[in-house]
């Protein structure tokens, strides 16, 4: 068959920078080696041909710039999986105008190209084949390192420098190296130069492009070298080593740089100290101390810190004789001795350092080491407590056998803790711990007198009083529960379960064994040879002594009990002699308490008769009834009978059910102090019977005694409720209740123990609520709850109230009948069983009847009246009030409670508030009245002139209105000076003042009587202006002026008429100049003042005759050149000069 011919073209990929924009990144300087990122492939896996051109028109096959791509000229696999590839290398030419390259800038454009063996071939579009172009722009060298530079900075090794500010040439240098160094730095080989530009360091790359960092990103001002000294006084810079023990003190020297190049201790003046023989960096501090040194590069970081260990132990070396050395912690309080001042030496790498002239305390690395006395570090511990100290005979003056028990074999017994007065610093943190090694700190334990005396193996010592580590041994202590203060008795109830604890304590902490002793100090036989330790203690009574080790403190004291139980049954005791009365005991056994101690100190009772009252274990135990405990309790509530004095055995059955026994009050036992008072639980496990005997209860207990008490302590009269009404007449048990407003009426029930139910009903057969058809609703309890309408119980239950509410349907002067009834939870009724439900008439009658009402119903008029004003209403007219004037006065009006309403729940000078709420209308009728309209319709009236009055304000403003308008007039007239507008105003004031006193005192009542008094003082303030005078009289003045001014003019013979014409127009503007002052005058004295001024600038026009003027210069010219020619002592030209000068002046004057 034929073959289908081959007209797919190859493809290419290229792997971008930047996709987006099809670049492929070059960077100037630095050699470009771009490989297997341009792939062709063909469809028939292999082309012949593969180059980049010039996309469009271009014929260039190489990329220029420096930079060159490889092209295939023969045939070339080029499978998806292997690719023929195009590559690019070479280095991006520098700009011929010498700038760097800017970053984002393109080179050039290619495209790329490729045949494949059919002849299909990709074109030189730059429109196709868009997966074939790409673009070579520049990444510049300051934006491609700019990660690479930011961890740089952050990690950089800064460099020490003297200033920041001005950074030299070789801290650049150095800055520069740093930036370069370290295997795998992006940065090595790529920057040009280090810079400073203020306070950034400049990096220019090698393609001439820049990027600026914090000078402090770095560099770092060298420090010295900084050292922590253990001080133990810092203020005296001091360090404490102690007397025959090993020392050892660590100096830590840390440096901003993090190292330091060496270390070392001197003495004073610098000298160096000798070298440890045999030992690397070491030296030899004198006494027996050595110090360590550093002479290589150390770390000296906060975190590692350099370290020179200075340690030994004090010893005679130096110079030192032993016997100083000796004396400086010897005895009690040594001086200790100065071992001397020390100097440490440190230089870092960077020139900083610790130095100084080690002459003193001053030099920043000195310290002066203290020879310190053991005594001084240690304390020797005693016992946290009495009982742990070893007990003795005498604490006061121990035996050298008690000294050995007291400090143990070896000195076993004697333990060291770091003294808590010590003032060592280094030292504080230690204060009251335990030394664990204080044998290697103790030479020696000795007593002298009554003290011990510890030695330490520097000689120094500690001494404190044997009466810290000893005690006089004490015999224990015993605490008896006495029942009665003074007494030696012990209280028992007949028929009931006792225990009495017997507690001991001693000074040790425990005993040994307690017991119960009888007289004569006699055991008592065990009460069961299988347990020893229960003794039998006589009438069913027992002992549990003690007879094995057992703490004895007094928070956990040791307690030997005795136990039991006596009654006639067990006891053995006669029945007769039981106790029988609150006040009877029978004494039972007389015993003796004792003890002994781990240490053999007893309790010691001489157990006699005669010894009793001093023996300190001494008891009595004595019998008492059950009465003498036990009382019966008051009941909180009583039960209601018929008769509390007379209660029948019904009755008593259910009080019995409520009748409880307490702890007596009365009983003086200090062992039931806390209970009396207090219920008792179990109770018939107390009590064999509660029976009645005549109107008593009498409790009888199991012991045979009794309590008893008057049945009128449990048990009450039962009285029935009560009821209360408010009753607006109470000798009619009458309620009124008012149409048009709301009733709110409250009815009570009180009951000695609790008020059950509470209700109203009507009369008659009618049992419901009879209220409810008349508009009101009212309240209702069933069995304590409340059940319609409104109603409270109190918490106690013993009182109740339900409340009427309501507006009445009814009108005046309607009526009707109900009764309030309560009953109690005893069934007991307010209301008499003697009694019927039926409305009478009759006072009498209804006074017998409780809850009885009888409600009226009343209008408001029956309830208010219309209060007389305190204040009346000014109004215009006040034959003709208006709509307006009428709503004034219903604002202003105010209620009262009628005078004549008998009503007892009003209070007739109460206020009456909310009285809008009660009024419907306030009006006028035809005869002068104000009418009030409750809201139930019913009317009050009362003359309307009581509430009005005429209003002469109006009249008041008019007067007012015509003087302000009169004395603006004045004000506005120019002709007239301040003192006649002064002297106008006040005649205005005047005529004002009297018009409004007259219209004050007026007895007008009627608008036309009040207009016209008005009317005159109106006119009367219309006629006051100012009186003008002073301005005419000065314009007059200066006009006179001109006339005399202008009749001279007229007799000089000497002017000419035009010369005189010109005079007198000179006059009259004068005159008129000052006629403009006189107006603009506002006071006489400015008006005189302008007048003065006026006519004198009239007379001083004084015309001059030019003629005769002319003439007189002549002459006055020819006799000065006369002068002039007859003086000899001038030449021509100046004699001719100075007649110049003359005729000048002339001509001037």
């Amino acid at each position: 068959r034929a073959e289908t011919a081959d007209t797919e073209r190859p493809k290419v990929s290229i792997d971008y920078d930047d996709a987006a924009s099809r670049t492929i990144w070059v960077t100037p300087t630095e050699e470009t080696n771009i490989t297997g990122r341009i792939k062709i492939t063909d469809n028939s896996g292999k082309i012949v041909k593969g180059w980049m051109q010039k996309m469009g028109s271009g014929s260039e096959t190489d990329i220029g710039y420096g930079l060159h791509n490889s092209n295939i000229d023969r045939e070339a696999t080029a499978t998806a999986d292997h690719p023929a590839t195009l590559s690019i290398t070479g280095k991006l030419q520098a700009r011929l105008n010498g700038n760097p390259w800017k970053n984002g800038s393109t080179v050039v454009s290619r495209k790329v190209r490729a045949k494949d063996a059919s002849n299909n071939e990709m074109d030189n579009e730059g429109s196709s084949d868009p997966d074939a172009q790409v673009w070579f722009k520049v990444r510049s060298q300051n934006v491609k390192y700019t990660e690479d530079l930011a961890n740089k900075a952050a990690n950089f090794d800064k460099v020490a420098v003297a200033d920041p500010a001005q950074l030299q040439q070789p801290e650049l240098d150095q800055i520069k190296a740093k930036l370069q160094e370290g295997d795998g730095n992006n940065l090595n080989g790529k920057i040009a130069t280090v810079t400073q530009s203020g306070d950034k360091v400049v990096i220019t790359y090698n393609d001439g492009t820049t990027a600026e960092r914090p000078v402090t990103d770095f560099t770092r001002v060298n420090q010295a070298p900084t050292a922590e000294f253990p001080f133990s006084n810092a203020a005296a810079k001091e360090i404490y080593v102690y007397g025959a023990e090993e020392n050892s003190f660590d100096i830590k020297i840390k440096d901003d740089s993090g190292k330091i190049s060496s270390a070392t201790v001197r003495r004073g003046g610098n000298r160096e100290f000798d070298p440890v023989p045999g030992a690397t960096n070491k030296i030899s501090t004198q006494y027996g101390y050595t110090a360590t040194t550093i002479t290589t590069e150390t770390p000296a970081t906060d975190a590692n810190p350099a370290v020179i260990t200075y340690s030994g132990t004090p010893a005679a070396t130096d110079g030192l004789k032993q016997d100083k050395l000796d004396a400086a912690t010897r005895g009690e309080t040594p001086a200790g001795l100065t071992l001397g001042w020390r100097f440490l030496r440190v230089a870092d790498a960077d020139g900083g350092e610790i130095g100084g002239s080690a002459t003193g305390a001053d030099d920043p690395g000195s310290f002066v080491v203290i020879l310190k006395p053991q005594t001084q570090k240690y304390d020797v511990t005693t016992p946290e407590n009495e009982a742990a100290k070893v007990p003795v005979a005498d604490a006061n003056n121990v035996t050298a056998e008690e000294f050995a028990k007291i400090v143990g074999a070896n000195n076993a017994n004697i333990k060291l803790h770091y003294s808590k007065t010590n003032t060592d610093a280094n030292l504080v943190a230690k204060q009251g711990q335990n030394v664990d090694d204080k044998d290697a700190k103790i030479k020696s334990v000795t007593k002298v007198d009554n003290n011990m005396v510890v030695t330490y193996k520097d000689g120094s010592t500690d001494t404190l009083p044997l009466t810290k580590f000893a005690r006089t041994n004490a015999a224990p202590t015993v605490e008896i529960p006495y029942s009665v203060e003074g007494k030696k008795d012990v209280y028992v109830y007949a028929n009931e379960d006792f225990e009495i604890p017997v507690k001991f304590t001693d000074d040790s902490g425990k005993v040994a064994s307690a017991t119960i002793k009888r007289g004569g100090n006699q055991d008592s036989p065990a009460k069961d040879a299988s347990n020893p330790d229960v003794l039998d203690n006589q009438y069913n009574t027992t002992v549990e002594k003690i007879s094995t080790e057992t703490p004895a403190t007094a928070e956990n004291p040791a307690i030997v009990k005795i136990k039991g139980n006596i009654s006639k049954d067990n006891s053995g005791i006669a029945e007769n002699k039981f106790p029988k009365e609150a006040g009877q005991e029978l004494t039972i056994v007389t015993r003796y308490a004792t003890a002994t101690d781990t240490d053999g100190a007893f309790i010691e009772n001489t157990a006699t008769s005669n010894s009793y009252a001093t023996d300190p274990g001494s008891f009595t135990i004595k019998l008492k009834a059950q009465t003498a405990k036990y009382d019966i309790k008051t009941p909180a509530t009583k039960v209601p009978v018929v008769d509390a004095n007379n209660v029948t055995e019904a009755e008593f059955n259910e009080i019995k059910k409520n009748i409880k026994i307490q702890y007596s009050t009365e009983n003086p036992d200090k062992n039931l102090a806390d209970k009396k008072g207090t219920e008792v639980e179990n109770q018939d496990d107390r009590i064999e019977s509660i029976t009645k005997d005549g109107n008593n209860v009498v409790v009888t207990y199991k012991d045979g005694s009794k309590d008893s008490r008057p049945l009128t302590d449990f048990a009450r009269t039962n009285p029935a409720p009560t009821v209360e009404l408010p009753y607006s007449n109470p000798d009619k048990k009458q309620i009124y209740v008012y149409t048009g407003e709301n009733t709110d009426l409250t009815f009570k029930a009180s009951d000695d123990a609790e008020v059950k139910d509470l209700y109203l009903r009507g009369p008659g057969g009618v049992g419901t609520d009879n209220t409810a058809g008349y508009g009101f609703t009212t309240g209702k309890i069933d069995n304590d709850v409340v059940t319609n309408g409104e109603g409270t119980v109190s918490d106690d239950k013993r009182t109740a109230t339900i409340k009427m509410t309501g507006v009445t349907t009814l009108t005046a002067p309607n009526q009707w009948t109900s009764f309030v009834v309560a009953n109690d939870n005893d069934n007991a009724s307010s209301f008499p069983t003697d009694q019927n439900f039926d409305a009478s008439t009759d006072d009498a009658v209804r006074q017998q009847k409780p809850g009885y009402v009888q409600f009226i119903v009343k209008s408001q008029t029956d309830k208010y009246d219309i209060k007389a004003p305190t204040e009346k209403v000014a109004v215009t007219d006040p034959a003709n009030v208006t709509e307006a004037e009428l709503a004034k006065i219903k604002e202003k009006l105010q209620l009262e409670h009628n005078k004549n309403n008998d009503d007892a729940n009003i209070s007739k000078d109460a206020p009456v508030t909310d009285k809008d709420a009660k009024i419907a209308s306030v009006t006028k009728d035809d005869q002068g009245n104000l009418v009030v309209t409750y809201a139930d319709g019913s009317k009050d009236t009362r003359p309307l002139s009581e509430f009005v009055t005429l209003d002469k304000q109006p009249a008041i403003d008019a007067v007012n209105k015509a003087a302000d308008k009169q004395i603006q007039a004045i004000n506005d007239n120019a002709a007239a000076t301040q003192e006649e507008k002064d002297a106008a105003i006040a005649k205005v004031n005047a005529d004002k003042a009297k018009a409004l006193e007259n219209i004050a005192n007026s007895n007008a009542t009627t608008k036309p009587e009040l207009d016209k008094v008005e009317k005159a003082g109106t006119d009367a303030i219309a006629k006051d202006n100012p009186v003008v005078s002073a301005k005419p009289e000065a314009k007059k003045a200066i006009d006179e002026a001109v006339k005399a001014k202008e009749a001279a003019i007229d007799a000089r013979t000497d002017l000419t008429p035009e010369e005189k014409t010109k005079a007198k127009e000179a006059a009259k503007a004068a005159a008129d100049k000052a006629k403009e002052a006189v107006d603009a005058a506002t006071t006489d004295a400015e008006v005189t003042k302008a007048k003065e001024a006026g006519t004198k600038a009239v007379a001083d026009v004084t015309p001059v005759a030019k003629a005769e003027a002319k003439k007189a210069i002549a002459k006055a010219l020819e006799d000065k050149n006369s002068e002039i020619d007859k003086r000899t002592d001038l030449t021509d030209e100046e004699k001719q000069q100075l007649r110049m000068k003359q005729k000048i002046k002339l001509m001037h004057n």
